[in-house]
């Protein structure tokens, strides 16, 4: 990246990009961004915004091929939502969101709890902690191993296993507890809502608009980031339309 930001110094050609403005705003006021600022801003927003959506969507992709009960209530899920509006052929609307969508939910709840991308999460401890008989000192640091947690068997029963009806019986002080897909506390992923509301959108049009199916692929991978040993391919095509709404 250090690399790739010096031929672009040089380069007498503008692409407008996300890039060029980091460069511009090196140096300057308020920010005062240092070239190594720059790059590890660049290198987490790549991050958040492109490896975590495009794992998630593999794995709804892979869940939902793997799972045709699953795909077909969601169908019936999204086509009462097309149905509800009349013939008005609307766009999805934020209450057809917040109120249309259980399934698809507990959906993105489940997909959520597998792919907890990163290892884990690091914290400093700023004063003695005591746990289970044992003392972390102060100045200690820690890391949280989330994927752990969303395994635990005795929250998740057969924790292995793709259930979105498991999120039924969950109580919300469970799950507030044992479901940390983005993080917790003060230092919670800021985008938490905006991604959920991102893959209902996603799933929405996908099972109104579109069919697929799975070629090959889809063994799951951890090293140390979660991800595809050999990808998730799919052959998808439109869905014929029969009317406007649909």
């Amino acid at each position: 990246m250090r690399k790739v930001m010096e031929e672009r110094r040089k380069s007498p050609v503008k692409k407008g990009d996300f890039m060029e403005q980091v460069i511009k705003d090196m140096g300057v006021e308020p920010l005062y961004l240092t070239e190594d600022q720059v790059i590890y801003f660049t290198a987490g927003v790549w991050v958040a915004t492109f490896v975590t959506n495009s794992i998630i969507l593999s794995l709804i992709f892979k869940f939902l091929s793997d799972h045709p009960s699953v795909l077909e209530e969601l169908r019936v899920e999204h086509e009462d939502i097309l149905k509800s509006r009349d013939g008005s052929g609307s766009n999805l609307t934020w209450d057809e969101y917040r109120s249309s969508m259980k399934l698809t939910n507990y959906v993105i709840n489940e997909a959520l709890r597998f792919s907890a991308l990163f290892p884990g999460l690091l914290r400093k401890a700023l004063s003695d902690i005591p746990v289970n008989g044992y003392t972390i000192p102060a100045g200690c640091c820690m890391l949280i191993v989330t994927p752990v947690l969303h395994m635990n068997p005795e929250i998740y029963k057969d924790p292995f296993t793709f259930n979105p009806w498991r999120w039924k019986e969950l109580d919300a002080l469970t799950v507030s507890k044992y479901f940390k897909p983005f993080g917790g506390g003060a230092r919670q992923c800021p985008g938490a809502d905006i991604s959920r509301a991102f893959l209902a959108v996603f799933i929405h049009v996908l099972v109104t608009k579109f069919r697929w199916t799975k070629v090959k692929g889809g063994t799951l991978v951890r090293n140390p980031l979660l991800g595809f040993r050999d990808g998730v391919h799919v052959k998808i095509w439109e869905k014929p339309q029969t009317n406007k709404t649909n």
